[in-house]
């Protein structure tokens, strides 16, 4: 079983930044990382107002995480407290594209799958908050969730957000 939140895991420094952004490059082969800096366009933006030390750690192409998924479908990334893991964690998928074809759908699967995969190396109850969100730069304002989609994560244990602001 891997550990999500072992240090082997992180593919970047944890930040204690008030706002940062999440950016995946497309097409770059490396994890999506996230970034105090607006020189990259954010596709999520990270509210930290209490300034706590906040981990991101890149999902998609990490070495870590290879032999777990294999070929299966993966979220980009997860967010919690560097010190109090349990506290917090949020699955992110990130997306980019006007009008990209269901594009909600493919970030939900990526997300339940890395889910599923969380819950067979954590046991999920000792987490007091368990968020996946589904993010897209150019679509965030015209995503609508359906109820079925919030009920399939309830299943899961997971509350899902279809936006591109994470409150911390």
């Amino acid at each position: 079983m891997k550990d999500f939140f072992s240090e082997e895991s992180c593919t970047e420094q944890a930040v204690n930044h008030e706002n940062f952004g999440l950016i995946d490059i497309q097409d770059s082969k490396m994890p999506s990382f996230s970034s105090a800096e607006e020189k990259y366009e954010w596709t999520a933006a990270v509210l930290n107002k209490k300034r706590r030390l906040i981990q991101y750690t890149g999902i998609d192409y990490n070495e870590y995480f290879k032999d777990l998924f294999k070929s299966d479908k993966k979220c980009d990334g997860m967010l919690y407290y560097k010190d109090e893991p349990h506290e917090a964690v949020i699955f992110v998928e990130l997306k980019s594209g006007l009008n990209t074809t269901k594009w909600i759908y493919k970030a939900k699967q990526q997300l339940m799958s890395t889910v599923e995969k969380f819950k067979n190396c954590h046991d999920i109850s000792v987490f007091e908050r368990r968020e996946a969100y589904a993010a897209n730069s150019f679509d965030s304002c015209t995503a609508t969730v359906r109820q079925n989609d919030i009920e399939d994560f309830f299943e899961l244990g997971f509350d899902f957000y279809v936006k591109s602001e994470i409150n911390m």
